[in-house]
């Protein structure tokens, strides 16, 4: 029952770490300008994949912290996060003028579906932590 609860802690960074990884090489914003500038949807690109890698962090100091209570708090912390990184593209951050771009057609679907991942498994993390034995 142990590695089973180890592996539940492990997927939610996991998660994370694959929404920093997408947001920055395959399912990036739109390219620079001609002119070499970038467009605002590159905020909201930056934002996701730097809010992502923090969560993961988060996540994974979680995983491993003994105390059931600090745990639940920072799984707890991190469904906010996830909710939050939900809403950076496009709602929290402006993105370009188009609704035909890469932005918005690649960029905020893969940022929303991996937040939205990534929060649920954090949440079933809590649920598991919050009916854990107390040791």
């Amino acid at each position: 029952m142990k590695k089973k609860i180890s592996l539940c802690r492990l997927l939610p960074p996991a998660l994370a770490l694959l929404l920093a990884l997408g947001a920055s090489t395959v399912f990036k914003a739109c390219a620079p300008t001609a002119e070499g500038t970038w467009m605002h949807c590159h905020t909201a690109q930056t934002a996701a994949a730097l809010g992502s890698l923090v969560l993961a962090a988060v996540l994974l100091a979680a995983a491993f912290l003994p105390g059931r209570g600090l745990r639940a708090a920072l799984y707890g912390l991190s469904v906010l996060g996830a909710a939050a990184l939900f809403l950076v593209p496009g709602t929290l951050v402006s993105m370009c003028m188009m609704h035909t771009m890469r932005c918005y057609t690649t960029l905020q679907p893969f940022v929303r579906v991996m937040a939205a991942l990534t929060g649920l498994a954090a949440l079933g993390s809590l649920v598991l932590t919050l009916r854990e034995d107390k040791r």
